[in-house]
């Protein structure tokens, strides 16, 4: 389904065992403590590298550091479970990536799920996590919006 660029399932688990041991001693915790929460490939995650849905950006502009809405994420206790595919450089509205594989619509693996944050899309209607962030560079968004 090219869902994913990158995930680690030893980090997945070790935020999930993190967060499940703050609720178990009574800490305080956000409402958003222990969310899975996907993060288009183009924002910065460590310890994914961001390859912008390309081979070679990650090796010219090595993510040395979470993007300020990764940060905030992370104290809230957000389980962040990787980096998902994306249209390449974010510069299209198919999903289709020659590199990653083109998005498939989780209703209909037949189509792809479309627009430049395709895999951000397909993650949460796919009902693997309940929030994904997108971005919008070019205006998509409001084509949809006006269709």
């Amino acid at each position: 389904m090219s869902f994913f660029i990158n995930y680690d399932s030893e980090d997945i688990l070790q935020q999930a065992t993190a967060s499940s041991l703050r609720y178990a001693r009574g800490e305080p915790i956000s409402a958003l403590d222990g969310v899975l929460i996907a993060i288009k490939d183009e924002i910065d995650c460590k310890p994914y590298p961001t390859t912008g849905g390309t081979k070679w950006l990650h090796k010219h502009r090595p993510c040395t550091d979470d993007a300020c809405c990764v940060k905030r994420l992370r104290l809230c206790g957000a389980i962040l479970v990787g980096k998902t595919n994306m249209h390449e450089l974010g510069a299209g509205t198919s999903g289709i990536n020659p590199h990653y594989g083109a998005t498939r619509n989780p209703y209909d693996p037949n189509k792809i799920s479309g627009g430049s944050s395709s895999g951000s899309a397909a993650v949460v209607a796919a009902g693997l996590c309940p929030v994904a962030l997108g971005v919008d560079g070019g205006g998509i968004t409001y084509l949809y919006l006006i269709n």
